[in-house]
């Protein structure tokens, strides 16, 4: 005679399988959150520049923090980027602009500005370039000039910080009739003007070009920022950069 088999038999057999089963699949996947606790919880060593983004210094400047994260991203320096043609009148009063901050921070002076207002608004040329919100350039080329040496253009380029809307570097003919100005002196009110004085720690130097002395220069640099800025004036034009440090 047969003998019947109740259904909690017939199951038993599966269950075990089952079990089994999710045993087998439990040790590894046990293993693995075991593995990604160790990683997680292990001392990993980061960049020397993707740190810097963590210093208060500079997560508290929002253009310290754009500058090096353009650095991190491979664009040592000064961000520079391709630029476009664009209008010429449009992007003369951006600059317009842009340089009111400069002379109330007195890096220029009222004669610089007289001398190109005639020009400011006689662009034949202009280009305008951004990188995704953080910073933005322009250059313009002019026509006319102060009756000087028609080789050297009329020009004003600019990289500004969008945000706050600052530069935090350009080169432009000057047409002062004074002396030339103090690189340090521009130096500092560049510093004060995006409130990086407060860093605190910069120590500052002289630069040149070793073949021209009629060009001056300064560098100041800040460890607490990781950065530098460098300022040139010499043969009609100013120059101003800050740059981020590796």
């Amino acid at each position: 005679m047969k003998q019947k088999t109740t259904f909690g038999q017939s199951l038993a057999p599966a269950l075990l399988a089952l079990a089994l089963a999710g045993a087998a699949l439990g040790v590894p996947a046990l293993t693995a959150r075991r593995q990604e606790q160790a990683l997680l919880q292990a001392d990993r060593p980061r960049p020397a520049l993707g740190s810097v983004l963590w210093r208060d210094a500079v997560r508290q400047s929002p253009v310290l923090y754009a500058l090096h994260r353009a650095a991190l991203q491979g664009r040592s320096g000064t961000p520079v980027y391709a630029a476009a043609r664009a209008d010429a009148d449009a992007v003369a009063q951006e600059a317009a602009a842009l340089l009111e901050p400069l002379c109330a921070a007195g890096i220029l002076d009222e004669d610089d500005m007289k001398a190109l207002g005639p020009t400011l608004y006689t662009p034949t040329a202009a280009w305008r370039s951004t990188d995704e919100g953080r910073f933005a350039a322009l250059s313009l080329i002019f026509d006319g000039g102060d009756g000087g040496d028609a080789s050297v253009p009329d020009l004003l380029e600019l990289v500004w910080h969008v945000e706050i809307g600052l530069p935090v570097a350009f080169t432009m003919r000057v047409h002062s009739t004074d002396a030339p100005p103090d690189p340090q002196a521009i130096a500092s009110a560049c510093l004060a003007m995006l409130g990086l004085d407060a860093l605190g720690d910069w120590t500052a130097g002289e630069i040149g070009n070793g073949m021209d002395d009629a060009y001056k220069g300064s560098v100041c640099t800040s460890a607490a920022g990781q950065v530098r800025l460098e300022v040139g004036v010499g043969r009609g034009y100013m120059s101003i950069a800050l740059r981020a440090e590796e």
